[in-house]
């Protein structure tokens, strides 16, 4: 896996490409429902309560498939940082874009009644998720 040595320039729920700025919302609520639609929680990573949000950057090319992919900014987790990967290459394909994608994919864990679960200093607690 690569990492990248850059900071990050995506914004919660943003999409930026590279030299060119931010994405016509079109093609950035395609990409961001593509890789919702992939997005598998590893089930290792769920049982242990590790959450968090992975930074990926990637090209796509003409037929929509991802390559050179970087994880731009790590989760602190290499689970999720895989899984990020694997979700991206499964969400394909992508609407074309010339210049480099960069996403970020979070990582929550929630209950049957899609609320939030917290692990605070070994206790659970719950919260309705808030509207995003």
């Amino acid at each position: 896996m690569r990492y990248a040595a850059a900071g990050i320039v995506a914004g919660k729920g943003e999409f930026y490409v590279k030299g060119e700025g931010f994405l016509p919302p079109d093609y950035s609520d395609t990409i961001r429902a593509l890789i919702e639609k992939a997005k598998v929680y590893p089930r290792l990573a769920k049982k242990r309560g590790i959450e968090g949000t992975t930074y990926i950057n990637f090209r796509i090319t003409p037929d929509g498939t991802p390559e050179d992919i970087i994880i731009a900014r790590s989760s602190g987790s290499g689970m999720l940082d895989e899984a990020t990967v694997k979700i991206v290459k499964k969400a394909a394909p992508f609407p074309y874009v010339e210049s480099r994608v960069e996403v970020s994919v979070v990582f929550r864990i929630r209950n049957h009644e899609n609320k939030l679960i917290e692990i605070v200093s070994g206790s659970i607690e719950k919260r309705r998720r808030k509207s995003e």
